[in-house]
């Protein structure tokens, strides 16, 4: 009873914002689309990223200014939740806060490795992190340099985290944003227990444990698949956490000479058994259905908990990504079966 009533105001704004979160049919009509042009006025009539779109000039917007307004969108709702939480609530959103600031870390990365500086408007940005952050985005905003991008990271805890990432010697956009990611799961993960009830932590660590289990499997595949790494190079991307893989089946997984191999060892794993099999050549899909799977069981067997904020938090952001695929698919020309296959 007592989750009903602390739940039950919060679960009903959450399901009237989940009525507008797009839908197959609108991603389907996104992929048909021809340029970015037309994807950024089809998002000024949507009503989740109307206030974002709606006084942008469809022909002047940048790409990074186009992932910004996304953003914007996903920080507006987060907002909006965090009106209706109680404070035991908003203590778990403070924490899952350092996701928006990781991810803007990253987008302003991306654009000093780039070396194109575009002046971004970051006002309404700066209104919403001003509430929940200790970054400076005003500071940040100018860097064209990562020396220089890091330096004004100075007095937040990122700044000692990429500093000495920085001190390493040659060092790629790659290597920082692993170090970021790296840092947002260890620190979630021990912090879990301190942050959540016993029930509620729980059903924390039945997503995230699951994820970053899915995430470690990922980052194998990928190191062997795309950029022939080394036992040793994939060791420090690994998530030092195991939920349900066990450490010697990782580092199997590490160790393993073929992908072939690698697809015999993921076939022992719990995660083959419960989804009737993973095979490394569906692992790029497999490791967003899955997502979507423990992410959405974990709502149903518990609606009326964190999980309820959890999920929708998870499925914005998921939808952020597939925008951005969409956008970078439209933009590069590809065919619109082939955008709708990377994001349906």
């Amino acid at each position: 009873m007592g989750n009903l009533l602390a739940y039950s105001g919060l679960c009903t704004k959450i399901k009237a914002m989940s009525s507008k979160l797009l839908s197959e049919s609108d991603f389907i009509e996104i992929s048909s689309l021809s340029s970015v042009m037309e994807v950024v006025s089809f998002l000024k009539k949507h009503p989740a990223y109307q206030k974002e779109f709606q006084a942008a000039d469809e022909a002047s917007l940048h790409r990074a200014e186009i992932e910004m307004r996304l953003h914007g969108s996903e920080y507006s709702d987060f907002a909006k939740i965090y009106l209706f939480a109680n404070i035991k609530q908003r203590k778990f959103m403070d924490f899952y806060f350092s996701r928006y600031e990781i991810s803007l870390l990253k987008t302003c990365l991306r654009m000093v490795f780039d070396k194109h500086y575009i002046e971004i408007n970051i006002s309404e940005l700066q209104k919403f992190f001003a509430k929940h952050s200790s970054l400076d985005l005003i500071k940040l905003n100018p860097s064209t340099t990562v020396e220089e991008f890091i330096a004004n990271l100075e007095g937040s805890v990122y700044y000692e985290i990429l500093s000495k990432i920085g001190k390493e010697g040659k060092t790629t956009l790659f290597d920082y944003e692993t170090a970021l990611d790296l840092f947002y799961f260890t620190s979630f993960w021990k912090n879990l227990n301190q942050l959540y009830s016993k029930k509620q932590a729980n059903i924390m660590c039945q997503t995230y444990g699951s994820k970053i289990d899915m995430l470690n499997i990922l980052w194998v595949y990928r190191s062997k698949k795309y950029y022939n790494m080394t036992s040793a190079d994939i060791y420090a991307l690994i998530i030092p956490i195991h939920y349900k893989i066990k450490k010697e089946t990782l580092r199997s997984m590490i160790e393993s000479e073929t992908l072939e191999e690698l697809s015999q060892i993921l076939k022992g794993t719990c995660y083959a058994k419960q989804f009737k099999g993973i095979h490394v050549s569906t692992m790029e899909d497999t490791y967003h259905i899955l997502l979507n799977k423990f992410f959405q069981d974990s709502f149903r067997q518990n609606p009326y908990s964190i999980a309820c904020i959890n999920t929708y938090l998870y499925e914005k952001e998921r939808e952020i990504q597939k925008l951005t695929t969409a956008l970078e698919g439209i933009r590069y020309g590809l065919p619109s079966d082939e955008i709708l296959s990377y994001i349906i």
